[in-house]
């Protein structure tokens, strides 16, 4: 059953344990054999604080530039279950069992998406959520009460299962931040009508989550660098300075330099 009335604090964290949001299957980056080009991903508190936005500006930056960049993009409009994850909140209106199949629908896409990129190492992949960071969201969701023992157990088993060896970790991860009030804000007038209204626990736990899972991502994959972006004064969206579109994407590059990725020196 689900508790309706359970709320997040960071004791709620223990659920989680026994489960590695690092796959086994998925394999750090030093001492492999490259077959990709560069990997940037992009990672932020909840769905519509930017990531979408971040792919098709560093995308659009990049093809500018002449590089070959394979986007892989989160898709909410096609999640067949989504909005219903989010109307329904309770066992007996099936609030669980959306909330699962939703999760299992986006890793699913975004697994796929992954493994129908061009394996060669001229094609810079940008992504918002990586694979495996999917799990932030289930987890999420298993911690305010969305999805009951059972589902985040199947969550779980289905995560695990996947084919990890085939695809690799991102060189370098942008995390979206901002303060709470502008989350909030945002939240309440640019987000999907399904997240309007979103509740302070839920912000909460997928900004402790997020940042859970990022302290330990350097470490875990060997080679991954996190850039952290605040966005409260820096909109690199349509609405905002032209100019910050270029400069994001500097930035990523930048990093990328440092990881050894001469060709955007001159970026």
């Amino acid at each position: 059953m689900i508790d309706k009335e359970r709320r997040f604090s960071p004791e709620n964290l223990q659920c989680l344990e026994g489960f590695d949001f690092y796959p086994r299957g998925l394999k750090p980056l030093e001492g492999r054999e490259r077959v990709w080009g560069p990997i940037v991903s992009c990672i932020a508190p909840f769905y519509g604080t930017g990531k979408t936005t971040f792919v098709k500006v560093v995308n659009d930056q990049f093809n500018q530039a002449g590089f070959l960049v394979y986007p892989i993009w989160e898709r909410p409009d096609d999640n067949p279950f989504l909005k219903a994850s989010y109307k329904r909140t309770t066992a007996v209106d099936g609030g669980s069992l959306f909330s699962f199949l939703s999760q299992w629908w986006f890793i699913t896409d975004k697994f796929e998406q992954w493994l129908a990129a061009p394996r060669d190492r001229e094609t810079i992949i940008v992504t918002d959520l990586p694979p495996e960071g999917d799990a932030i969201f289930g987890a999420v969701r298993r911690l305010t009460g969305g999805m009951s023992e059972d589902h985040w157990r199947r969550y779980k088993e289905f995560h695990e299962g996947l084919s990890w060896n085939e695809i690799w970790p991102p060189d370098v991860i942008v995390y979206l931040t901002g303060s709470m009030q502008v989350l909030l804000d945002r939240n309440g007038t640019s987000a999907e009508d399904f997240e309007q209204g979103m509740s302070g626990d839920y912000l909460k736990a997928l900004m402790k989550v997020n940042e859970w899972w990022l302290e330990q991502v350097e470490e875990k994959y060997k080679g991954t660098k996190v850039l952290k972006v605040s966005t409260d004064d820096f909109d690199f969206s349509d609405n905002g300075d032209p100019d910050n579109g270029r400069i994001l994407t500097e930035k990523v590059a930048e990093v990328l330099t440092g990881l050894g990725f001469s060709q955007f020196e001159n970026l």
